[in-house]
């Protein structure tokens, strides 16, 4: 496992025990795609923050555990971040690919 990745887990273990040992009462943050790239472990993560009457707000994704609707909002929050992620690397992809292409053409002639 990759020294990124124990960082990541090391953090969300952090992040976690904080929030079951309710060491904050407002957890704010940009975007919930910084911290998760699935719904699932978002949404556990969030509904135990709720749980023990943690607030979260993300600014980006238009949530509030205040509100009625949060989780619905995180939930079209993370399928828009998730079909992002996707065109994006469709996207690298058909760069990569036409750059390639480009130099296949060009030195042809070689």
């Amino acid at each position: 496992m990759s020294q990124k990745i124990m960082g990541a887990l090391v953090l969300l273990l952090w992040f976690q025990q904080g929030i079951e040992k309710r060491k904050w009462d407002l957890i704010i943050c940009e975007e919930f795609s910084r911290l998760f790239r699935s719904i699932s472990p978002c949404m556990n993560l969030v509904g135990t923050a709720v749980d023990n009457e943690i607030r979260i707000i993300c600014i980006n994704d238009r949530v509030d555990t205040a509100n009625d609707d949060w989780q619905h909002r995180l939930e079209d929050a993370q399928k828009d971040d998730g079909q992002d992620n996707y065109l994006t690397r469709y996207h690298i992809k058909r760069t990569q690919d036409g750059r390639w292409g480009r130099f296949a053409r060009d030195t042809s002639g070689i």
